[in-house]
């Protein structure tokens, strides 16, 4: 993070945030909606479309006490990401939009729109479009599997940082259309929705995994560092072909990349994810998926492969890695 301007945003949020512990509440069908009066929530979705595409689209939420100065006529705003990997051109593509809005939806429906990116949501269906001139994106959403809150029924821990609800839907069937320049192609595929909120601040040092596995079983591995690399907390959820859920609060994560080792990159793209479940080799599909964020910290966002074992069964299939703080 050496944009000077970038450390400049973060800070200001920090000081303007609220912080608290998140009080303990069942997570319900309904939190799909916003929830007022939060310092900070995003919706995100990353999904691989026709074996060939991977992309992202997040909206952040971003909200201010209203009696602050000039944010009394702008406390709420809504920075979107929309990034594509292109598998078969070798491409990765990123573009980010901030606006201020003042409507996102009723008591039940969910409406974001940030200029040429929108997220509509009833709860039984999302509906995600991002309109760009190199790529463009149109796709419906079905939950194929259930809410699963993380961490201690839905709160994660994230040390001085303070605490936010989290959960994930881990499979939403999607159909649409993806345009690459003047090629128009009809896409399917499975996506992953992670949403988080909370009164929290921002400490940009954490690697997340999404593990989709070609047996059905979906695995999240969230790893929280300080400035000084050490783990503050790690959450691991696996949720199996029948709906099992298992949870556990350690894993080890081991970086295999040479070229990061050896400083010749910022960010490591190959690594081992070890745990009582199984073990995890995880490898980017390609080089420089990088978020260069105007507003938010950098961060890698990598389409990726897995194999290994699961439960002492061999196992593989996609993964979406996100990691900053390197």
């Amino acid at each position: 993070m050496k944009n000077p301007l970038k450390k400049i945003h973060i800070a200001l949020f920090n000081s303007l945030a609220k912080r608290d512990s998140c009080p303990e509440r069942a997570i319900t069908d309904l939190d799909f909606l916003p929830h007022k009066g939060v310092s900070a929530e995003w919706w995100y979705f990353t999904g691989f479309l026709n074996q060939k595409f991977g992309f992202e689209l997040t909206f952040f939420k971003i909200e201010f006490t209203p009696n602050v100065g000039i944010l009394k006529l702008f406390p709420i705003h809504i920075v979107s990401h929309f990034a594509i990997a292109d598998i078969e051109n070798k491409k990765f593509l990123f573009r980010e939009r901030l606006s201020p809005v003042f409507h996102i939806g009723t008591d039940k429906i969910l409406e974001i729109r940030n200029m040429n990116t929108s997220l509509l949501a009833n709860g039984q269906s999302y509906n995600l479009q991002a309109d760009f001139k190199e790529y463009s994106l149109f796709l419906a959403l079905s939950p194929s599997k259930t809410i699963v809150p993380h961490g201690n029924n839905g709160i994660a821990q994230m040390g001085n940082a303070g605490n936010s609800y989290y959960y994930s839907i881990t499979s939403l069937k999607a159909k649409g259309t993806f345009k690459r320049k003047d090629e128009v192609l009809n896409v399917k595929g499975s996506v992953w929705q992670d949403h988080q909120w909370g009164n929290f601040k921002i400490y940009p040092h954490w690697d997340w995994f999404s593990l989709r596995l070609n047996n059905n079983v979906d695995i999240m591995a969230f790893n929280l560092r300080d400035n000084g690399g050490n783990v503050i907390n790690q959450l691991i959820t696996v949720i199996l072909e029948d709906g099992t859920i298992l949870r556990d609060n350690t894993f080890n994560l081991q970086i295999l990349d040479k070229d990061f080792h050896a400083g010749k990159k910022q960010y490591p793209e190959h690594w081992k994810l070890d745990s009582k479940y199984g073990e995890f080799f995880i490898h980017s599909v390609m080089e420089d998926q990088v978020i260069h964020s105007f507003f938010t910290p950098d961060y890698l966002e990598a389409l990726s492969s897995v194999n290994g074992t699961l439960l002492k069964k061999k196992v593989k299939g996609h993964a979406f890695v996100e990691i900053t703080g390197y």
